[in-house]
């Protein structure tokens, strides 16, 4: 969908201002664009991922009720935490 649409999705995807894509994705609800870009690696840890404001992804999607993309997050920030804790061991 991304690709198709001409994204170059190796590079950092910033909107003026330092807000990425993941952070507008989330903000506006688009669980289908979060899901994309974690299940395929564009963005490794959204933790770590903050807008200008110093705001995750997931407090900016829980800030403006959008849960389903809420739930995303968390179920894969766990998924790259329990990777993260494998590979130390």
């Amino acid at each position: 969908m991304l690709k198709e649409a001409g994204a170059n999705l190796q590079k950092p995807l910033l909107e003026q201002g330092g807000v990425n894509i993941l952070y507008m994705a989330a903000q506006f609800g688009h669980d289908i664009i979060v899901s994309y870009l974690l299940d395929n690696k564009i963005i490794k840890n959204p933790n770590q991922e903050f807008n200008r404001n110093e705001k995750t992804a997931l407090q900016v999607a829980t800030k403006n009720g959008h849960f389903n993309v809420a739930s995303i997050l968390i179920e894969k920030s766990q998924v790259v935490a329990s990777s993260i804790t494998i590979q130390r061991t």
